[in-house]
This record gives C-alpha cells, structure tokens and sequence, in this order.
C-alpha cells in the first residue's frame, strides 16, 4: 500500500480487552494519539523515539488518556499507554 500511514499491533486473544492505543490524523497537520485502559490506577501516555527511554506526554485517573500536541509528533516517534496502581 503505496503512502499508507497505519500501524497495526497483534495482541493475544486473553490481551485484547486490556490496554489500547489509537493514532489518528487530527485535522490540522497533526496528529492524535488516545489510549483506553481499563479503570483504576494511573494511566501515563508515553512517547519514545528508540523504545528504551520513555517520556511521559499526559498522565490521568480517567480510563481515556489522550493528548494532541501536533507540533512534536514525528514520523519515527512510538507510543504506548502505561498503567499503575
């Protein structure tokens, strides 16, 4: 698929309903990035350019994380959602 920008993730089937994360164009040149986790704890939004060192974008208590700072979303930026009790 010639200039497609998707990103898939397989996951075990006892995984599936556990942490999620979405990444979408924002409208506006940039780009969303969302998690869904499940309730409870606290869920950080991290970004890593290498996936050993991780930044903390946004962090809540809320089940939905997301952020949509555009101006520093790169093309070789990875994300994931980290939850904790």
């Amino acid at each position: 698929m010639s200039g497609a920008n998707c990103i898939t993730r397989l996951l075990p089937q006892s995984e599936c309903g556990a942490i999620r994360v979405h990444l979408r164009k924002d409208g506006f040149g940039g780009y969303l990035v969302a998690g869904t986790c499940n309730p409870g704890g606290t869920n950080h939004l991290q970004w890593s350019t290498n996936l050993v060192d991780w930044e903390t974008a946004t962090s809540t208590t809320s089940p939905y994380v997301a952020t949509s700072n555009s101006f520093w979303f790169k093309p070789e930026l990875f994300f994931r959602v980290k939850q904790e009790y």
